[in-house]
């Protein structure tokens, strides 16, 4: 087995809104090797980012809003804060996005790579 980085689509938080589109296992081909072989989920978030950013995942391959959990490890929150790479851990999961606690001012860009083992 080697490890493997691979690019994932674009997760995109429209100006106005506060929750990006989603990777999820019915997202095609890389989405569905990344999050069943998730070894690390690295998310680069914008050089300017005034909204707080969070991490979410679904146990469901094609969440319902309500469907949404902020991942938390030790009980805070996971994060991209601006201009940094977060590391997402493996985490069991059949869809991630990210969700501004506010509506944003702007589009907001944040390509997504994946370690895999294969």
């Amino acid at each position: 087995m080697r490890r493997h980085a691979i690019k994932l689509p674009i997760l995109t938080i429209a100006n106005g809104q506060n929750a990006s589109n989603a990777i999820s296992l019915a997202a095609g081909v890389n989405s569905k090797v990344a999050l069943g072989t998730l070894v690390d989920l690295i998310v680069y978030a914008p050089t300017t980012l005034p909204e707080t950013v969070e991490c979410q995942a679904s146990w469901i391959e094609s969440p319902t809003a309500s469907d949404w959990r902020t991942l938390s490890i030790a009980g805070t929150d996971v994060t991209a804060p601006a201009d940094r790479a977060a590391v997402v851990p493996a985490a069991a999961m059949k869809a991630f996005r990210l969700r501004a606690t506010t509506p944003v001012g702007a589009d907001r860009v944040f390509p997504l790579i994946g370690q895999v083992d294969i």
